[in-house]
């Protein structure tokens, strides 16, 4: 008879115990698989969405400089440097006014310059004479599409005079990657903006048609290529006179964040996989010491002593395999119940199981199998053969 028989037929004869020593591995791995499930679900997605979100990323230059286009080619140089762009006095980055089409209106309204390759457009083109707006003004305005008019005014001596601009709504920037309400306008007519605003004999029935690129800017908007780069760009920008600062200030916490969570768990589940594979053990070598004369009688019935010793590896083997088994049924079905009570609300999957971290755990366990059954396997190999006789 095969040592898989004689192990099967074993535990046939106690299958309250293997069903304990199954289900006593579920104890163990549920809650971990549910985690991970969790983790590359919610918690991956909320920190994916934190370090690769713009703002994130975003360097902020204080006060007001003098920006050459040489400055600007040497600044895209920099290995850091994920996008960057010039910009006009902040002063002239908000109309007075926006309306809608459909009657709705904001004022004031904050103005971004853009052009392309911009991260808030997520490979969007920005043309000239065209905007976007940010998910939080399609709200107020209640569009999302169509024609919108700005006003820029100016003040000169008594007299108040507006430039309307006309523009069409190409899109929307998603909440996530700003939150606030905002007009996104190419950097060329922001220039014509600020021309208008600062030059008098530009008139209002005019203004869009005098462009002049200036020679200098005020200042630039900035993204890092990665959030691990961000201060890396900052000292850069620093050295080369510039104050600059990130955006965010929880850069730092944000990294350990991503570097912490998965070293988290991985402790977690080798303290887990670690404290089943001794309390298996342990299990397994009372399990064979109270066999001791049918392993006894195996060796004299001329049984080679490897086959012998093998038996307690294909029962734990066996009993790990159902119990890994039940344990990711039991994980699929929290994980369904989990997406569909509460991933409906936020429209994604909150829980996810990959089929590689089947595999991973099943690795595991193999490895735990082979280490749990070393006692007991020890344990048949010190049988006596004569041990049959005198214990019965």
């Amino acid at each position: 008879m095969s040592p898989f028989s004689l192990a099967f037929k074993e535990l046939k004869f106690e299958p309250i115990s293997a069903l304990c020593y199954a289900f006593a591995l579920c104890g163990v791995l549920v809650p971990l698989m549910v985690a991970l499930s969790l983790k590359h679900g919610a918690l991956d997605q909320t920190i994916e969405a934190l370090v690769t979100a713009p703002v994130n990323r975003e360097v902020y230059l204080q006060g007001a400089h003098q920006i050459t286009f040489e400055d600007l080619r040497a600044y895209q140089q920099i290995e850091e440097m994920g996008f960057v762009m010039p910009t006009t006095r902040p002063i002239n980055a908000q109309a007075n006014m926006i309306e809608h089409e459909n009657g709705r209106r904001r004022a004031p309204a904050e103005i971004v310059p853009s052009i392309v390759g911009d991260p808030l457009l997520e490979g969007a083109e920005l043309r000239v004479g065209t905007v976007y707006i940010t998910q939080s003004l399609a709200d107020e305005l209640a569009a999302t599409e169509g024609g919108v008019k700005l006003a820029f005014e100016r003040r000169i001596q008594t007299r108040q005079e507006v430039a309307i601009f006309d523009a069409p709504i190409l899109g929307v920037v998603r909440h996530a990657l700003y939150p606030t309400p905002a007009v996104l306008m190419h950097i060329d007519d922001m220039i014509k903006v600020e021309a208008f605003r600062d030059d008098p004999t530009i008139t209002p029935d005019d203004w869009y048609m005098r462009f002049t690129l200036p020679a200098q800017f005020a200042s630039m908007r900035i993204y890092a290529k990665d959030l691990s780069q961000v201060e890396s760009l900052v000292d850069t920008l620093k050295a080369q006179g510039l104050r600059a600062k990130p955006v965010n200030g929880n850069v730092p916490l944000m990294l350990r964040l991503q570097r912490g969570v998965d070293l988290i768990y991985r402790l977690l589940a080798v303290m887990g996989l670690l404290g089943y594979g001794v309390a298996m053990a342990a299990n397994l070598r009372a399990w064979t010491q109270r066999r001791r004369s049918d392993y006894s009688l195996l060796k004299l019935m001329r049984h080679h002593t490897a086959q012998i010793a093998v038996i307690p590896v294909l029962q734990n083997l066996m009993m790990t395999f159902g119990g890994f088994v039940i344990a990711i049924v039991l994980t699929l079905l929290v994980n369904i119940f989990v997406n569909v009570v509460f991933g409906a609300a936020v429209q994604t999957q909150i829980a996810i199981l990959t089929f590689g971290d089947i595999i991973t755990f099943a690795v595991a366990l193999i490895g735990v199998v082979g280490l749990s059954s070393l006692w007991a396997v020890k344990t048949i190999i010190d049988v006596e053969l004569g041990e049959v006789l005198t214990n019965g």
